[in-house]
């Protein structure tokens, strides 16, 4: 099996410090400046590509969930993200958890249907993705789960980042968490449609910054007094989703950037 260690030379981009777009990532220590915290970021891609939580996890040592609805990449986070969980599953409200959402992938630009004003909006966005990173959409179903059961599953403490990049659906996301018994320190929010955003977390939150003209960052109204824990099922999972990830990418083409189509290979190449 592939040493951890190695990841850093198989994908060099973990030899970075900072991984946000914007350098949203550098913004935000600005007023998270602290080591031993916990995120939640919905969007995880493959954990690399455009994280606004993995210099945390890196450098500061954070620990997290990333939920990411996309099958290949929930894989790469879970190998790639050792100090977080990884859920493979798109979030929604309350009344969608349990039910199968429709979805176009398109990497970072991935959508669920009806997230955006209007189709044309939603087909003009998949467009835009697929020209900008040269790839090709397609369609897939992804289960839905309510944030709220999730943070309940894993009995997660205090909770000092909630980062969202849902490509629109930011509403039905926030919709599923119950601001009483779960409420982040801060929210670091792509708000597409802002006012619906605020309708929403406008009782619980007050803006602190706007770090680009879309992501917006708020801060609870009330500080949380309760320290940062979780379950020993997260636990569990956080360590067996890892070896779970590193036995299937070390025999199955799931190369990220590295250009071989298996760990085995890359492996004995830097032998030969």
């Amino acid at each position: 099996m592939i040493i951890p260690g190695l990841l850093r030379q198989w994908d060099p981009r973990l030899s970075a410090r900072y991984f946000a777009l914007n350098d949203l990532d550098r913004k935000l220590q600005q007023y998270i400046d602290f080591d031993n915290g916990f995120f939640v970021e919905a969007g995880g891609n493959d954990g690399i590509a455009q994280s606004n939580t993995l210099h945390f996890e890196r450098y500061r040592n954070w620990r997290g969930l990333l939920i990411e609805p996309v099958p290949a990449l929930a894989w790469r986070c879970r190998l790639l993200r050792p100090g977080a969980v990884t859920v493979n599953a798109a979030l929604g409200t309350f009344s969608q958890s349990g039910a199968s959402l429709d979805m176009t992938y398109c990497n970072l630009m991935s959508t669920v249907d009806g997230a955006m004003s209007s189709a044309a909006e939603q087909d003009a966005h998949i467009q835009t993705g697929a020209i900008i990173q040269n790839l090709r959409p397609y369609r897939f179903t992804a289960s839905c789960v309510a944030l709220n059961d999730l943070l309940t599953r894993y009995e997660i403490g205090r909770i000092d980042l909630l980062s969202l990049d849902v490509e629109g659906y930011e509403e039905n996301v926030l919709r599923g968490i119950d601001f009483s018994r779960f409420r982040p320190r801060y929210m670091l929010i792509e708000a597409r449609y802002r006012g619906k955003v605020e309708e929403v977390v406008a009782p619980f939150y007050e803006t602190v910054a706007e770090l680009t003209e879309r992501d917006i960052l708020y801060r609870s109204r009330v500080e949380p007094a309760l320290p940062v824990s979780w379950s020993r099922r997260y636990a569990r999972e956080r360590r067996l989703g890892r070896l779970a990830a590193l036995a299937r990418c070390y025999a199955e083409p799931l190369a990220l950037r590295s250009g071989y189509a298996t760990v085995r290979t890359w492996l004995a190449r830097q032998r030969s």
